[in-house]
């Protein structure tokens, strides 16, 4: 709601001024007030989640048969509502001003329109109430500090949707940090990982509270609200609300809180794209699993192997054997380094082998196995002399990535007095990893571009890291025509599966 001339309230416009004179206080503090309370904001939602209100708002619900004229101090004066109601009026919640009862009144509208009234505050609202009743946060506490505290879970929420992990400095981890006195976030998160300085933050997962009860209880009430229908832009992303119960939680929570309202028995989710790298494109797509992406309906093409296909496509290949084992036959080269009594699984021997070639040293792992040892040493040649070769041979692109990559970072000496934990600064140098992932993967996007050109027509395509997807009811292209345009363009030999 803005801070206007007059407030609109399901449909009801209320003057700022005339409240201001009745109540004698300033317009300034009846926007502050009304704009401050989330149920007001969302006084809409009160015929869908009845059954949570009294325990949720923490505010006086009004019927229609005990609204009262509002009149001043000195008598007389109403205030008027000069606009019509749509919907049907079903009574009123109530509002303490200058030591008067404000009744704003609370209308069961046909649907909750999403231009007017933001998604993340109707999830807010409904977490709160939910929280609540699983006796998570008290009934009793004030309902500014249970809006306050519900946001900032829910911001966590998104943020952990968006890449596993929280950043310790983020204001909404702090603010839970600090006044968290009933270890709501630790029932509904769980820490695991490493924090390792300058490269990885701690990652966090849902607990199975979190995941078989709240959420699902969040997602049941949702569905209960109509919301309006919109034309589907090219680049939306249409997720059917049958499929949303089997939806991973981070991924329902991150696209919801982008829902722009429903056609045809889907939420609209406005993807959002940024493009800042000159090489991977990061969207709501990119941060959703690829088993999500499949349930909502989009079907990927994937680059097999691309980082060994790109990096061994452009230097000699006799220097790196076990990267050529991986390139041409995946699941053969995982197998045997998980012969090699690592005791992991196999989908875990893939990150293993993924982050090797990111930089990640498992020095613990090294003498478990010797082939994975002969890996991480090649993963290291080749960062090395693929970023020269990219110097050599693309000076233009080399800069671009040399600007892009992150810097090492290097310990000072010192000790910091409480934990006894060294202390870390930034070096002038540039991570060779970091600067070898925003080279290889700038001749990724080349790819991808190949790809799009290849799906032609009105097909509107999202692009995923080395893969491209596409609706499930868009004509399927030619992947080997695809892989050919790569070969005569790049001169690399691609593969690409369909997922």
């Amino acid at each position: 709601m803005k801070s206007v001339a007059a407030l609109r309230v399901n449909g009801i416009e209320l003057s700022v001024v005339k409240i201001a004179k009745v109540m004698g206080t300033s317009r300034r503090t009846v926007v502050r007030t009304l704009e401050g309370r989330y149920l007001v904001r969302n006084s809409c939602l009160l015929p869908y989640i009845s059954n949570l209100a009294p325990s949720t708002t923490g505010l006086p619900i009004l019927t229609t048969t005990n609204i009262h004229p509002l009149c001043s101090r000195e008598g007389g004066q109403m205030i008027n509502s000069s606009a019509e109601s749509i919907g049907e009026e079903v009574g009123a919640v109530g509002v303490l001003l200058g030591g008067m009862l404000l009744p704003i009144p609370v209308t069961k509208l046909d649907y909750i329109d999403l231009k007017e009234y933001d998604m993340p505050d109707i999830l807010q609202t409904i977490l709160n109430g939910i929280l609540v009743q699983n006796k998570l946060l008290n009934s009793n506490t004030k309902f500014e500090t249970r809006s306050l505290y519900s946001t900032h879970i829910l911001k966590c929420l998104q943020e952990i949707s968006r890449s596993d992990s929280l950043y310790s400095q983020s204001p909404h981890f702090k603010y839970l940090d600090q006044h968290d006195k009933g270890y709501v976030f630790s029932k509904l998160f769980e820490r695991y990982g490493n924090y390792i300085v300058g490269i990885s933050n701690y990652k966090y997962r849902f607990t199975d509270l979190a995941k078989d009860v709240i959420f699902p209880q969040v997602l049941e009430k949702l569905a209960e609200i109509p919301f309006n229908e919109v034309v589907a832009a090219p680049s939306d992303i249409l997720c059917p609300k049958s499929v949303m119960k089997d939806v991973k939680p981070q991924d329902m929570f991150y696209m919801l809180s982008l829902c722009r309202g429903e056609h045809d028995g889907c939420y609209v989710i406005a993807n959002e794209v940024q493009d800042v790298q000159h090489s991977r494109k990061y969207s709501v797509m990119t941060s959703i699993s690829s088993k999500t992406r499949t349930l909502i309906g989009y079907v990927g093409y994937d680059i097999s192997a691309c980082l060994q296909t790109i990096a061994l496509g452009k230097l000699d290949r006799k220097k790196f054997p076990l990267h050529g084992v991986l390139m041409h036959n995946k699941k053969l080269l995982r197998e045997f380094v998980l012969m090699q009594k690592l005791e992991k699984t196999l989908p875990q021997i893939k990150t293993i082998l993924s982050a090797s070639d990111n930089g990640k040293q498992y020095k613990g792992l090294r003498t478990k196995s010797k082939m994975l040892n002969r890996y991480l040493n090649e993963s290291e040649t080749l960062a090395d002399d693929f970023n020269q070769y990219m110097k050599d041979e693309h000076p233009d692109r080399y800069k671009l990535a040399h600007n892009m990559a992150k810097h090492e970072w290097v310990k000072t000496g010192k000790y910091d007095a409480k934990t006894g934990k060294p202390k870390w600064k930034k070096s002038k140098d540039k991570n060779k990893y970091s600067l070898f992932f925003f080279c290889w993967t700038q001749i990724e996007r080349d790819i991808r571009d190949i790809m799009i050109e290849a799906v032609g027509g009105d097909t509107f395509v999202h692009e995923v890291h080395d893969a491209i997807y596409i609706h499930n009811t868009a004509v399927n292209p030619d992947i080997d025509k695809m892989e050919q345009k790569i070969l005569s363009k790049l001169s690399l030999h691609i593969k690409i599966e369909s997922a």
